[in-house]
Order: structure tokens, then sequence, then C-alpha cells
């Protein structure tokens, strides 16, 4: 037998063999079975340098085409599989309900107040902390801490122009905040 009709032989037996892997692991364990290093292609592959010079053109390119067979065929058998297994674990059952939405930013500062102001003229300050109101804003202790800023105390108040005028006496010239 003539090293061209073994080197056909081994890729119909590599390609049928590939055919009827059914799963990843057998698939791996012929790819190292028909192209691993102590696998007979590639040792029918290294005895091309002891052929005679006609036949080695010849037998290296039927080895390198039936190498680049066997490894087509492993590549779309390892596509088959990987399909079929998506297709297993992931099938979508489209009549479940889908994920919710994560909320994405905030709300507004403008809306967070309206919303705050509405609770407390609604009665229902569940979103704002409960503050105690005082009933008088004229407390004692108020009281004490407050000036009087009447027209009569202005005009006691050292001011940066040279003479003081009251708001009674000038009312085109008052500068005073009215």
């Amino acid at each position: 037998m003539s090293a061209s009709d073994r080197i056909s032989e081994v890729q119909d037996e590599a390609v049928a063999a590939i055919e009827a892997a059914d799963d990843p692991e057998a698939l791996e364990r012929l790819r190292i079975q028909y192209l691993g290093r102590k696998a007979e292609l590639p040792q029918l592959l290294r005895t091309i340098p002891q052929l005679e010079p006609a036949e080695r053109a010849a037998i290296g390119a039927a080895g390198n085409a039936a190498r680049g067979q066997i490894e087509r065929a492993l590549e779309l058998k390892e596509a088959d599989l990987a399909a079929g297994e998506i297709a297993a674990d992931d099938a979508i059952d489209v009549s479940l309900p889908g994920a919710p939405s994560l909320p994405v930013g905030h709300v507004h500062l403008i809306t967070q107040t309206r919303r705050d102001i509405e609770d407390v003229f609604l009665g229902s300050a569940s979103r704002s902390p409960k503050v105690p109101r005082s009933s008088s804003s004229n407390t004692p202790s108020t009281r004490s801490t407050r000036t009087s800023r009447t027209p009569r105390a202005r005009a006691r108040t050292p001011s940066t122009s040279t003479t003081t005028r009251s708001c009674a006496s000038t009312p085109r010239r008052c500068r005073c905040a009215r």
C-alpha cells in the first residue's frame, strides 16, 4: 500500500469518526487521535524527506489536504455541537414576563421638592422628617436676639454720608431700604 493511499484512508476514517461524535470530549479525543503528535497522519508526513523526489510533492500535497479537511470537519462539528448545546440549555420561554427594568438616575431636585411640599400640605409627610413647630414666633428666646430697625434707630446708625437724614424729612433723597 502506498503512502498516498494510506493518507486518503486515514482522512476518510477521521471524517467518518468526527461526524459520528456526539459530545465535545469525544471530538477532542478524535482531534488528538488523528492530528496529535503521535497520530498516524503526522507520522506519514514525517517520512516525506525519505521518499523519492518525484513522490515528495504529491504525497506532501495529499497529506496537507487531508490535514486541512480533517481540521475543517472538526471545526464544523464543534460549531454544530455548540449550537445544539445553546439551543438545549438556553431555551427562552416567551410566555414568561420579562425582567423588570432597573431604575436609571434619580428624581430631579425640583420634582423632589415639589413632592415634599405636596406631602406637607396633604398631611402625609412620610417622605420628609417631622419637625415640631413652635406656636408663636415671639417667644422670649427669640425676642431678646432681635434688634429693632425703626426709622429712628436708622437715623442714629452711622452712615457713609456726612449728613444723616431720616426718611420723614426728605423723601426724595432717602436711601433707606423700604
